[in-house]
This record gives structure tokens, sequence and C-alpha cells, in this order.
């Protein structure tokens, strides 16, 4: 069901304010009386302010500043003496006292209106947006959104709108104004999810950030009333629903990337249209966003976004953060710096006539509206930690329940002492495929006491399991953060794409394949129980444990396994040679029966001695049953004799390797 009916029709005051422009700078002012010429106006533009409050927008507006939010907690509180019963005035009072930041105020107001039997959804949201806005209160106040967002109806709806619309894209916002509520409900949860998963945070974590960014942003980049659009060298942001917000673009900007990494200024007169400054963002994937505000006599007093700048404007590092971070080494701190290069990129340097120069503006121009539209879209990673805690990990997929696959994640992390430690693992996936309707996403979290379990070259590790269910996807992005829960600034973060596997389709289909060497059984499944690491060295001819999982395996269906090792570190000539003569791989076959109370999943686990010969090797495990099906899994491993356990990981090109094996297959 797509259509505009339900949420419009309900939206009217919002539609009035949002896209119409609503009232002007000075209607505020009208609520003294002494500027009313009747008692009756200033009642009704009285009412009509609380409204916008309560209903559409919230307390925060471009013709609504601080002290208008004063005077109008000052008059709804002498209205609660005459009337304490009045559910709307105490929610009024809440989003008045959330505008001016006191958020325990906030909230008893909140509750005393849930209390009085206001509308519970809309309640219930200004109870979160009070606990979301103190440190410690943010499982407490997710949880309150959340129940308060399974309560929206049409008439509450617009207000959780109006906490969407700094974020949500031109897209975004035109699907939600054709959606009926129900479905609003199920795509703003999963909104924030999907946000949440690719920031590397929990959902309660996010919620948390926008409203602090929100307070920030409306309090630091102001003054209110500049809106979006041209300005200087160009027009990037067209949306005119933007300009009744409390804040500039750089506050748009803040509120969806967060702090900048990096600023850069130009020693330039002001209002000369040119890039007053750059703010820096850097993603997971090692790429850099530019962010360049201007401001102009036609821009008002707010900074807007503007296209790239000249080549040879000087740039000057604000010393906002000397120490940006490295992508490659675990999202900390003071690992690799920011150029000033970064934005070249964004920078189309041209020369030849006027007509040509003013030809390669335009374009120029038009690139950068691309390219700031996607970077506006863009989820910043969480902040960067302070102090890296080194770690290991690896995929392994399995089936999972309802058509999902099970993704267990191992993780190894050094321990001080070889004695038990605290750890929190967080994993998170986002499907990248979805576009604008689906958003789907996922996370698992982990707190658990890591135990000695591992020794290598002096040093003692522990291993940790995160099983997540996800759905499949060709390109899905991860997000594995390590946290010290003894200090939120100790921890590491690490991040990419990779391919979901599907399960579901032709039979019979197995799991990814697990080889790991002796040790303590720190993992089961099912009736198994493995040592498993996100290990992939291993010394010449070592004994390894192989396990797989085979689905939907007929009971009584004979079938043949081979196993094979085959080498992937030569050159054209011997690949060939081996190839003609069979030499360099190890070839093992078993053959078997499934048993007849196998049930849909059967394991396999069997033991192998590796090569004595060094390198890299392939080790694919092919199950083909007495009809010619086939069921097959390859994973890569490293034979060497300075093998070091743990191995794996961030940066390990043979997991690099895997991965892109997997999103092969």
């Amino acid at each position: 069901m797509r259509h505009g009916g339900p949420v419009l029709a309900a939206a009217g005051a919002l539609m009035l304010t949002f896209w119409a422009g609503g009232p002007g700078p000075a209607h505020a002012q009208l609520l003294h009386r002494d500027r009313c010429s009747s008692i009756t106006c200033a009642e009704s533009l009285f009412q009509l302010e609380l409204r916008r409050m309560v209903l559409t927008e919230g307390a925060l507006a471009s013709d609504r500043d601080a002290r208008d939010l004063r005077f109008l907690r000052r008059r709804i509180r002498s209205e609660l003496e005459q009337r304490p019963g009045d559910s709307f005035l105490w929610l009024a009072l809440a989003e008045a006292e959330l505008g001016l930041g006191d958020a325990l105020p906030a909230l008893r107001a909140a509750t005393r209106g849930l209390a009085a039997g206001a509308d519970s959804a809309l309640a219930m949201r200004s109870q979160a947006a009070a606990r979301l806005r103190v440190m410690g209160g943010e499982r407490d106040g997710a949880e309150h959104y959340l129940a308060a967002l399974a309560r929206m109806s049409r008439a509450s709806a617009p207000r959780f709108l109006a906490d969407l619309l700094p974020m949500l894209t031109q897209d975004e916002l035109d699907w939600w104004l054709s959606s009926d509520v129900e479905r609003l409900r199920e795509w703003t949860r999963d909104y924030w999810e999907h946000r949440a998963a690719l920031a590397g945070v929990t959902v309660e974590e996010r919620l948390a950030e926008h409203m602090r960014r929100s307070a920030v942003a409306a309090r630091m980049f102001a003054p209110p009333g500049t809106g979006s659009g041209a300005a200087g060298n160009g027009d990037v942001l067209r949306q005119p629903e933007l300009r009744v917000l409390p804040y500039d673009d750089r506050g748009l900007v803040y509120i969806r990337r967060g702090p900048p990494l990096d600023e850069l200024r130009v020693s330039s007169d002001i209002f000369s249209g040119l890039p007053a400054t750059t703010w820096l963002y850097a993603g997971v994937d090692g790429s850099v966003d530019a962010f360049h505000f201007a401001k102009s006599l036609e821009s008002g007093s707010g900074f807007r976004i503007v296209v790239a700048p000249s080549c040879d404007l000087d740039y000057v590092g604000s010393g906002m953060s000397s120490t940006p971070v490295s992508v490659s080494r675990g999202w900390v701190l003071g690992n690799a710096g920011l150029s000033a290069d970064v934005t070249r990129a964004a920078v189309s340097c041209f020369s030849g006539d006027a007509h040509a120069r003013r030809a390669n503006a335009y374009m120029n121009a038009l690139a950068m509206r691309q390219a700031t539209a996607r970077a506006l879209a863009t989820e910043s990673p969480r902040a960067p930690f302070r102090t890296a805690v080194p770690a290991y990990y690896d995929f392994f997929m399995f089936r999972g329940a309802d058509g999902a696959t099970e993704v267990v994640t191992p993780v190894v992390i050094p321990i001080d002492n070889g004695i038990q430690e605290p750890v929190h693992v967080l994993v998170t996936f986002a499907d990248q495929t979805g576009g604008v309707v689906r958003r789907e996403a996922t996370s698992s979290s982990v707190r658990t006491e890591v135990q000695p379990s591992i020794a290598s070259a002096g040093e003692t590790w522990g291993v940790a399991y995160v099983r997540t269910l996800v759905e499949p996807t060709d390109r899905a992005a991860y997000r594995v953060v390590v946290r010290d829960p003894g200090s939120a600034d100790a921890g590491s973060m690490w991040g990419g794409n990779l391919s979901v596997r599907s399960f579901a389709g032709v039979t019979p289909t197995m799991s990814d394949v697990v080889v790991t060497g002796s040790g303590p059984s720190t993992w089961s499944r099912g009736s198994t129980r493995l040592f498993l690491l996100p290990a992939r060295s291993f010394a010449p001819g070592a004994a390894a444990a192989l396990f797989y999982e085979l689905y939907d395996m007929q009971p009584g269906t004979t079938y043949r396994t081979e196993l094979t090792l085959r080498r992937m570190d030569e050159g054209i000539g011997e690949r060939l040679w081996r190839a003609l003569t069979g030499a360099g791989q190890v070839r093992l076959r078993f053959d078997a029966q499934v048993p007849q109370d196998a049930g849909a999943t059967l394991q396999e686990l069997r033991s192998v001695e590796l090569p004595s010969e060094e390198g890299r090797y392939a080790l694919t495990v092919t199950v083909t049953t007495a009809t010619g099906a086939v069921a097959q899994a390859t994973r890569d491993i490293v034979i060497a004799r300075d093998a070091a356990t743990p191995s794996g990981g961030p940066g390990d090109a043979a997991r690099d390797e895997a991965t892109e094996q997997r999103e092969r297959n």
C-alpha cells in the first residue's frame, strides 16, 4: 500500500510548517500580549505554538530561539498552575525543557503528561529523548523510544518525522510521506538499526548520539533561519524542507556525520563566496569525504555547503584534530594522519579559454553536488578509540533458522599476565543492496570473560565468539568492534564488505569449512566441540581438524567426500606442470552413507595431516551424492615454519582472499 492519504492527512500542521515555510521569524514575539491587539489573538498564537512543538517539529525550529522557549516555558508553567491535569500542557513543557537542554525536568514533565492521559507515543518519545541525552541512559532511553515508535499513530507520526528530518535524503522523505503508518513503524526501527550497524555501535548508542548531536547543532551552528541552498560557488543542497531547521548547513552535516575528524580553513574574506572552512570525514574503507562551507552576502549569516574551492586556495589546519585515525589499524587515533591533499580529489583544476573554463566549472559543480549528496547519506563510523586493543577475527557461515545465515565470529584478544579478562565484542552487518525501502541490519554483542587458551611468542591470548543471524545478501557492510569494558577510550574497530551466503535453493549445500589445530574445546555447535580460531597459518606436516555441515542430505543417501589441497602461490609454469602431472595436490577420498536419523543437518569432523611443503594452499571439500548432486566449499590456509598463533583478521591476506573467493562463489 503506497499512498499519501493517511499520514499526509494527519500531518496537516507539519505540512504547513515544513512545506509552506511556517510563520515568519517574528512570529514568536506576538505571543507577548503587549504585541498583540487582543487577548484572543495572543491565546490563539500560544495554542498554535504548543501544537507545533508537541505534534510536529518539537522545540527546535528556525523561528523559535532560546528566548522564545524560555517565554513559552514560563507561560506553560503558569497555565499548569491553573490546569495541572492538562496532559497536553505537560507534553509541551517537556518539549520546551528539552529545547533548553534540561533533560531531567523534561523527563518529569513527560511522565506527568503520560500519567494524566497524554498520547502514549508522544509522551514516551519525550521520556526517551530526555533519557537519551543523559550519560548512562542510552539503554533505557532506546527502549522507551522503540516502545513509543511501536505506538506511533497517524496523529503522532509527524513528531517522529521531525526526529528523522535532518537525516533523510529526498528519496527517503518522499517515501515516508507516501507510506501508511504501519509500514513507517517498521521502516523507522529498521532505519536506526541500519545506521547503528554502519557506525559500529548499538541502537541505543546511535539514538543517544543523534539526540546529542541535534542539541549541539542548534546551540553551536546558529543563527537560525539560514537554511540550505545556493551560496557562493553553487547550489549543493536542494531540499526546501530543511530551511525550517534551527541551524545552517554545518549543523546538518554535524547531525548526519558527527564531529569532523579534521578541519581546514582558508585565510580569505569570509563573505567572498569562496569556502571559508572544510570538514573532513574518514570512512572505514579508507575514503575521505570533504564538505566545503562558505558565507556570502546572499546567504545571510549562516554557512552553506558549496562546491569545491579553487586550486590555489591556501588551506591552513585549525588544530581541531591533530591526530586523525588510521583505518587499517583498528580505527585508533594517532596511527596515521589525514593530509590536506585529500580534498584535491574533489577539485577540478581547469585551463583553456573562458568557454572551456565555464564548462569545466559547471561539470565540477555537478560532480560536487553528487559527491556531497552521497557523503551526506553516508553513516560515519563511531568515534575513534585512543588506545588500541589488538585482535584477530574471522567469519564462518552456517545455516540458521528461517532462511537466515548464522555467522560465527571468533575474536582472539591478548590477555595480560595470562589471567581472565572481561571484553566487549560487537559485530554488525548491514545490507547495502536494499535501497530506500528495505533497510536490513543486524548485530550481536557479547560481554564475556576471555580465558587464556593460546600461548605464542611469549604472549597469552584468549578467544571469544559472537553468533549473528544475518539475512543473505550479495553485499553486507560489517563492523567488528572490540572494547575494554573498563575504559571507554580503549578498543579497536575494523570494517569492510562481504557476501553473506544463502543456504536455500539447490540441495545439498555445505557450510563454510573450519580448519583448526589442537587445543581446548572452546566452541560448540550441536554435538561437536572444537578449538575454533581465526587461524590460517599452520606448521608443515601439522595435524588439523576439518569441520563442516551438510544440509538437506536425504537419509540413506550414499556420497563421496573428496579433500583437495592445491598450491596457490606458484608461477604459470609450475601451475601448468602440476595440472598436467597432478603433482603438488593432496587428495583424500571418503565414502559414506547418510544415517537414517541424521535430520536436515549432517555434521562431519575429520582429521588430516597438512603438507610438509611451505606455501599458500586452497583446501577444498567436495561432496558428491550417488545421484550426482554436488556441494563444495573452499578455505585458504598457509603452511609456514614460523607460523604464529593466532593469525588471520585485519590485514591478513589469506582472510581477504578467502572473502573474495566466498564473494565469487
